[in-house]
């Protein structure tokens, strides 16, 4: 029995067995860790949003959609934030959708817009049947609604 002990003694103090170790653990957290191929499809499944048309939009797709919808919303209500009720989350989930699918069918037609096109439309969202566009209108809302939803859209300066 003690002579068992001594050996036991000696291999717990051998470096060769734990190295040998460490390099086991090492390896098996390593392939325990790893996404596999086969894992990454259901890693898309499980992260998307939808489907539109057989294709899976992901949760950036969608949030970008979303943000943009958000968006043409408030320019719809004049600058105003959008209020915070189950009806409206509803009408701009629709039209992030609606944008979705709308961007796709411009893709396949190879229908683009110009920056110059986007000013145009800014200049006349925020104009004055009087005195045509104001830049005070546009600054108001990128200050009040674009800055603290992360964007900056220099194209109107």
């Amino acid at each position: 029995m003690a002579m068992m002990i001594s050996k036991f003694n000696k291999m717990l103090h051998n470096r060769v067995l734990w190295i040998v170790i460490l390099i086991i653990v090492v390896f098996a957290f390593v392939v325990w860790g790893m996404v596999w191929p086969s894992q990454l499809d259901q890693t898309a499944q499980d992260n998307a949003q939808g489907i539109l048309n057989g294709e899976r939009i992901s949760y950036a797709q969608f949030r970008n959609a979303y943000m943009n919808a958000y968006l043409a919303y408030t320019l719809g209500t004049l600058g105003q934030n959008a209020p915070a009720t189950a009806e409206t989350e509803s009408l701009i989930r629709r039209m992030a959708w609606l944008r979705l699918a709308t961007l796709r069918e411009a893709a396949q037609f190879g229908i683009t817009t110009s920056d110059e096109e986007l000013a145009a439309v800014l200049r006349a969202n925020f104009s004055d049947r009087e005195t045509g566009y104001n830049p005070q209108y546009y600054q108001g809302f990128a200050q009040n609604v674009l800055y603290p939803m992360g964007y900056s859209i220099n194209l109107l300066t």
